[in-house]
C-alpha cells in the first residue's frame, strides 16, 4: 500500500518529528561513542534538545528574512499597481469633464437649432400668406436664407468640436 501525503501541515509534521528523533539518536551516539564519556540519557537529550533549538532558530532567521523580502516585493508591486489605477482613474476623469463639456455645447446647440426652426416655421407661414406683397416676400426668404447659413455655420463648428 502506498501513501500519497499532500503538501499540508501532517506532512510538515511529520518530517520535523522525524529530523529530531535522528538529531536525538546521533547526539546520543556521538556522546557515548567508546564509553569514553558517559552521560546520562536525559543529559544527552538535553544536548539534542539545544541543537535542535539552534538549528530550530537559525531556520526561523532565515525563514523571517525570505519572508519580510517576499512581502516587501508585494507590497512594492501593490503600490506600482495602486499608481496605475490612480493614472488610470484622472485619465478617466479627464475624459469625463471632456465629454459633460461637449453635451453642454451639443445642448445649446439644439436649443439654438430648435429656434432657428421655429423662426423659419414662421417665415413660412408668412409667406403662405395670400395677401404678402414681393418686398415681404424677399424679406421672409432673405431671414430663412440666413437662418439656414447661421445654422451651416453651427453645425460645422460643432463638426469641429467633437
Amino acid at each position: 500500500m502506498v501513501f500519497i501525503l499532500k503538501n499540508n501541515g501532517t506532512y510538515k509534521w511529520i518530517i520535523g518529528c522525524l529530523i529530531g528523533v535522528i538529531i536525538i539518536l546521533v547526539t546520543f551516539l556521538i556522546v557515548k561513542e567508546n564509553d569514553i564519556i558517559c552521560v546520562s540519557f536525559s543529559e544527552s537529550l538535553s544536548v539534542a534538545a539545544t541543537l535542535s533549538s539552534i538549528i530550530l532558530s537559525v531556520i526561523a532567521m532565515l525563514y523571517t528574512y525570505i519572508s519580510g523580502r517576499d512581502t516587501m516585493i508585494i507590497s512594492e508591486k501593490i503600490q506600482n499597481t495602486i499608481k496605475e489605477i490612480n493614472k488610470q482613474v484622472q485619465q478617466v476623469s479627464n475624459e469625463t469633464k471632456k465629454n459633460t463639456e461637449v453635451l453642454i455645447k451639443v445642448k445649446e446647440g439644439i436649443q439654438y437649432v430648435e429656434s432657428a426652426m421655429n423662426t423659419s416655421s414662421e417665415a413660412l407661414k408668412d409667406i403662405r400668406r395670400e395677401n404678402i406683397s414681393e418686398r415681404e416676400k424677399q424679406v421672409v426668404i432673405d431671414n430663412i436664407e440666413r437662418t439656414r447659413n447661421s445654422m451651416m455655420m453651427f453645425l460645422n463648428k460643432m463638426k469641429e468640436n467633437v
